[in-house]
């Protein structure tokens, strides 16, 4: 950002949430071209923690083991899919259609 006199004057790209207003296509540099730049498979792969929450139910040293890996997931990527966690099928069927 460049300040001069008191007025600023931005020589940045604008924030997204100010592209988003009032247009029907992205920029074009903000469209990737083909051959130009990095392709998708240079990104670096995640694998997402996968926890089995009805072990954390316990105290076993499953459990224990679990919860470490609990605990990893929420401080590298803060993020994990749980399975076995008791939600009905139907329930989270209901949720997926609202948010629709």
């Amino acid at each position: 950002m460049v300040v001069s006199s008191g007025a600023a004057t931005s020589s940045l790209a604008k924030a997204v949430q100010e592209l988003a207003i009032n247009i029907s296509a992205p920029p074009e540099n903000y469209i990737q071209k083909e051959g130009i730049g990095c392709s998708p498979s240079e990104f670096p792969y995640l694998d997402i923690p996968v926890l089995d929450l009805s072990l954390l139910n316990s105290s076993s040293p499953e459990a224990e083991e679990e919860l470490k890996r609990l605990r990893l997931a929420f401080s590298s990527c803060g993020y994990f899919q749980a399975i076995n966690h008791g939600i009905d099928t139907s329930f989270l069927d209901e949720v997926h259609d609202v948010t629709q």
